[in-house]
């Protein structure tokens, strides 16, 4: 048993109790050290983890910046690319339309010479066939002695055997509404070797600007 002597307001403990309550108050003290080294150690592994997502979001927004700058140049490449394309389209524009009047200039004196057809003019005709509407540069009508026929001409500036193809395409379409012996004619400044070979297989004139 644990003697308790109280004189006034002093209170006299047994050794054993004092002990006792030593012991606990070393325990408390001991339990307080170690949640404290983990609470240190717990701190430090935050301020760690905080400086990690610091770094990351830094490498974000400088990821993002890029991104940014990339995006800014492919906005300014693809408008250049279609400030080009439209200035290509224009330019093309004029040069088809020239080329198309040293055609009318030139191929009514062609046919007449080369395949004895009388023809006054040549122009630009649009034909609609089954909801398709199709363009022909040259066109006009004209005789060949006593026979009525019709003049289809394709212009570019260069003619491939792939035009040729093309051109054939477009005239066969077109031949139930000519309703007449149609001349088929590509002119172009320059003719290729593989327009040569298609035309002669499938029947259609070529005339370089530089031809009398």
């Amino acid at each position: 048993m644990l003697d308790f002597n109280f004189h006034g307001d002093l209170v006299d403990i047994s050794s054993e109790l004092y002990e006792f309550i030593v012991k606990v108050v070393e325990d408390k003290i001991k339990n307080l050290k170690v949640s404290r080294a983990e609470f240190d150690k717990l701190i430090i592994t935050v301020n760690k983890l905080a400086d990690r997502v610091n770094d990351l979001a830094l490498a974000q927004m400088k990821t993002e910046e890029r991104l940014n700058q990339l995006a800014l140049i492919v906005d300014k490449l693809v408008s250049g690319i279609n400030s080009l394309r439209l200035e290509v389209g224009r330019l093309s524009e004029t040069i088809g339309f020239g080329l198309e009047d040293i055609a009318r200039t030139i191929l009514p004196n062609w046919l007449y010479k080369h395949l004895n057809i009388e023809i006054e003019s040549l122009e630009r005709r649009f034909f609609r066939i089954d909801g398709e509407e199709i363009e022909v540069n040259l066109y006009g009508v004209g005789r060949r002695g006593s026979v009525r026929v019709v003049v289809l001409g394709e212009v570019k500036s260069r003619i491939y055997g792939r035009d040729v193809e093309a051109f054939y395409s477009k005239l066969k379409k077109l031949s139930g509404v000519v309703g007449v012996d149609v001349i088929p004619v590509m002119f172009g400044y320059l003719i290729h070797p593989s327009a040569e070979v298609k035309a002669g297989e499938l029947g259609i004139f070529l005339v370089a600007s530089y031809m009398k």
